[in-house]
């Protein structure tokens, strides 16, 4: 891959600065701080006591003027000696510190290097370095997050803006896992971006995904059960049999995309978007117990809103209906409900976009 090469090629880069800098910085506090230390114990011992017992103009013995200089030159000492150990102090921090940053630039070239590696291997060990790098560097986190959602954009596509329609491999699903259980997500300042790929059968259960950019995704058979979705953006996708069965997706938008023969049971769908969203065959409805099956709550669709979706033989079987927005008495005809399925308490209009 070229992104990977080009990136290492930088990082080692980086890092040979890294290495210049430490031990400029060890010959720069030796011809400054040395100098300084030395002059400063030649001025203590045989310069500044002398003057500060002659500015008292005080007559003294020669004892005592000998004894009042030695400790006045001690006193001067001990300061000098104390700021050459903050000095030290100082420059052994600051080396301490771009040798670590050395070290992890070092690291973070080398994975990159592994995650552009021919050997499916090598990547998936990449990806779990870059995983480590990311809890160990706060700094480099987005960035390595970045690489990531990189890395999985370029492994499932076939050619620019266009997804994949085979399973996802080892390493993309590495990926994947490594991002669901990144900690912290409300502290990033950019959404992953998963733009044009080929997620198929790809595996997010339980991850973390808020505000995640998946438009124009192929998704066929991903599971994202128990995932959180708030806010993620998963419109103009296509999908079949993909599951959502529990997953959090409040204010989550599916505009235009195709999700067939998918599974919402249980979900959180408040103030979802459906506008236009083809949902034919996929299951939003209550599990009874008396059908042979355990028992599972609908989708929550509160406020969401469905006009222009096409739910034929969709399952709203129990389902609460009443907020929901946009859903004409056509569109519902088509659907399979039963005696629990909630009706709205305002229908749309075949030409109502709300």
């Amino acid at each position: 891959m070229t992104f990977t090469k080009v990136l290492a090629v930088v990082l080692r880069t980086r890092y040979r600065i890294f290495s210049t800098l430490v031990n400029l910085d060890r010959r720069v506090a030796f011809a400054i701080v040395a100098p300084v230390l030395i002059a400063g114990i030649l001025i203590a011992t045989f310069l500044v006591p002398i003057e500060i017992i002659a500015l008292r103009h005080v007559v003294l013995s020669d004892k005592d003027r000998l004894d009042a200089e030695s400790a006045v030159r001690a006193s001067l000492i001990q300061v000098f000696g104390g700021i050459a150990v903050v000095c030290g102090f100082y420059f052994t921090a600051r080396s301490l510190l771009l040798t670590r940053e050395g070290h992890i630039t070092d690291r973070y070239a080398k994975a990159i290097e592994q995650i552009g590696n021919q050997s499916l291997d090598v990547r998936i060990g990449g990806v779990y370095a870059l995983e480590r790098l990311a809890r160990d560097s706060a700094v480099d986190r987005e960035t390595i997050l970045e690489v990531l959602t990189a890395f999985i954009r370029e492994h499932t596509r076939t050619g620019p803006q266009q997804p994949s329609a085979e399973p996802v491999c080892a390493d993309v699903q590495a990926a994947i896992v490594v991002l669901a259980r990144r900690k912290n997500v409300e502290r990033e300042s950019k959404p992953l971006d998963f733009y044009h790929s080929g997620l198929n059968h790809a595996n997010f259960v339980d991850g973390d995904f808020r505000n995640a950019w998946f438009y124009y995704c192929r998704l066929d058979h991903a599971i994202f059960s128990g995932a959180a979705l708030n806010g993620a953006a998963l419109s103009f996708c296509r999908a079949n049999g993909m599951a959502f069965t529990g997953c959090t997706a409040r204010n989550a938008n599916f505009v235009n995309a195709v999700y067939t023969n998918g599974w919402f049971l249980h979900a959180d769908l408040t103030n979802t978007d459906f506008y236009g969203c083809d949902l034919s065959g996929s299951d939003f409805g209550r599990r009874y117990a008396e059908d042979g099956v355990p028992p599972c709550p609908p989708a929550i669709l509160a406020n969401a809103r469905l006009a222009k979706a096409k739910v034929t033989k969709t399952n709203l079987r129990g389902v609460d209906l009443r907020t929901v927005r946009g859903l004409t008495k056509q569109q519902l005809a088509e659907a399979i409900t039963d005696a629990n399925t909630l009706l709205p308490e305002r229908w749309g209009d075949v030409d109502d976009d709300d």
